[in-house]
Formats: structure tokens, sequence, C-alpha cells
């Protein structure tokens, strides 16, 4: 069996100006969203969740040592008490939700330390994405994402959504595990991140309270109950079991793993899809990309990118 532990990516959210033209000025947006994670064998998980554990304990300390002797503002300085704290932490008090690592957090270089140029704080960020990418290929895992251009996708559906954005997006990334399982003759069980559209609404009550079938109904489906729409829908039995969405995740290495894996990959496809608006990933992309994709699975993509990266070949005449 697979095991395919996914987080989302980029930003889902799709607001509109006056004109009904898609906004792009606020901070968050990005032109890309998804999911993305980590696929690998059951009988390797237990040994990468070893080491795993031994790299978000070494990285938690780095990223609160650069944070401890951070140049950019008091604000976000930590003091020496704070930083002395967190070397004390025994290994297991790290899965406390409180102490959990955002890979939003170990993949920032916004925190540049006394004495050193920026290069060198981009340099630390990219060895530790290198060793998290290195160390899902040891335990013979891949990078598994599936994604979309945001404008592009909302020209092919005519500007509406039936569902929301991030229920939408299950079907690809269900019809990917499935290609995944039949390239592997394997079950692939996904494991998502817990998100809060999981969760029962006082809406859904009371239209189940007045007889209506919810789980049918597009607009209030949950992300699980849309998978089972598909799966059901496109005979994907034998390979799909069982999707899981309700993982908190503090207590999965697994689900956090993918987190990292979600903040390399935004940076990565936001500045392959806008150069110029991203230019500050430029780095992230030129030393990264090329082993990002090496270990990324055969089904993995994005959606609309496939127009700007057909631009760049040269076909014979």
């Amino acid at each position: 069996m697979l095991l395919l532990f996914l987080d989302e990516f980029g930003d889902f959210d799709i607001t509109r100006d006056q004109n009904g033209a898609v906004r792009t000025d606020h901070q968050s947006w990005r032109p890309i969203c998804g999911y993305a994670g980590i696929l690998m064998p059951a009988e390797k998980y237990r040994h990468f969740c070893d080491d795993f554990a031994q790299l978000r304990l070494i990285n938690l300390r780095n990223l609160h040592y650069a944070k401890h002797t951070s140049i950019s503002s008091e604000e976000t300085r930590l003091s020496y008490d704070e930083f002395r704290k967190y070397f004390q932490r025994e290994v297991g008090s790290l899965y406390m939700k409180s102490a959990e690592v955002k890979g939003k957090d170990i993949f920032s270089g916004s925190y540049p330390i006394r004495g050193k140029r920026r290069g060198q704080n981009i340099n630390s960020v990219m060895r530790r994405a290198r060793r998290l990418v290195s160390m899902i290929e040891k335990h013979d895992g891949e990078v598994f994402y599936f994604g979309i251009e945001k404008s592009a996708y909302m020209q092919r559906k005519k500007g509406k959504l039936s569902r929301h954005l991030i229920v939408d997006l299950i079907r690809g990334v269900i019809e990917g595990a499935y290609q995944e399982g039949m390239r592997r003759n394997s079950e692939v069980k996904l494991i998502f991140d817990h998100h809060g559209l999981d969760d029962e609404t006082v809406e859904r009550i009371r239209l189940k309270q007045r007889g209506a079938h919810v789980h049918s109904i597009a607009t209030h489906q949950t992300r699980q109950e849309y998978s089972q729409e598909v799966v059901n829908e496109l005979k994907l039995h034998k390979y799909i079991k069982e999707p899981v969405f309700h993982v908190e995740s503090h207590w999965s290495l697994g689900v956090q793993a993918a987190d990292w894996v979600c903040s390399l990959i935004s940076k990565n496809k936001c500045y392959a899809f806008d150069g110029v608006s991203f230019i500050r990933y430029k780095e992230f992309h030129e030393k990264l990309n090329d082993k990002f994709e090496g270990a990324s699975s055969m089904h993995s993509r994005i959606r609309g990118l496939e127009r700007s990266e057909a631009a760049q070949l040269i076909l014979p005449l």
C-alpha cells in the first residue's frame, strides 16, 4: 500500500472587483493553488518518521536561533530565555500543537542573522529544502502535487464554481493518485490535513433536518463527500482506499512533511508562472527546481502552466 499525505498550497480565495475581474492586489494572493505532499510505501513510513522527527528538531532549533539573532526587528527577535527553552525541550514535547513547525517558517529567509549576508541566509534555507527532498527519496518516496493556475481554470469553468475551489480540486488529486496506484499496482490511501470545510455547519444541519440529501448538493459538499462521489463515478475503487480528511497536522509527521512540501512548491511554481511578480522566489526556482522535479511523481502537475512551459520549446519545422 502507498500512503499519500496532502496539504494545501497557494491561495484558494477568488475575490472579484466591481468589474468582475479577479483581484490580485491583496498580500496573500497567489496565481496558483492546489494540493501537495509525499507519496510513500507504507512499510517505509515508520523509518521516515524517525528521520523526519530528527530533521524537524534540528530545523526548529536553527529557526529559533535565527529568530534570536535576527536583526530585522525587535518584535520578531526571541529573548535569550525563550531561545534557551527550545534547546531544553525533549524531542517528545515537539509533538505538541503549540510547537508545530510550519513550512512557511522553516523555509523563510526573513530572519537575517547578525553578521551574515542575505545570500548566506538563502543558502541555509536551500540546505533545509534539499535535506527534506533527499530524505523523501531515501525512503523510496516521491513528491506529489496537483494544482491549477486559477485564471485559466476559472475560464474553463466559465467563471462559475458549483463547489468551493478547495473541494473542486479533490477530483484532480484523486485521479492523479489513481494513476500512481495503477502504475505501481498498489492501493493508495490518501490522508489530508484537516480543513474547516470538513466540519459540519449549521446550514448543513438545517438542510438535513428538512430532509435534504446534503451529501449530493454541490454547494454544500464536504471534501470527503465529493471524494466519495468521484471514486464512485469514475470507478476507482481498485486503487483508491479510504480518503481521510480529519487528520490534525500536529498528530501526523506525514502531514507535517506535506506542509513543508507545500511551502516549497508554492514558492517554486509561483515564480514559474509569474517571475515578475514573484521575483523574490527566483533563487528558490533556480537552485531547487531540478531536484524538486526529479523527486516528483510522474503524474504530478499544475494545470495551466503547460502554456508557458510549452512556449519555451523549439519545435522542428
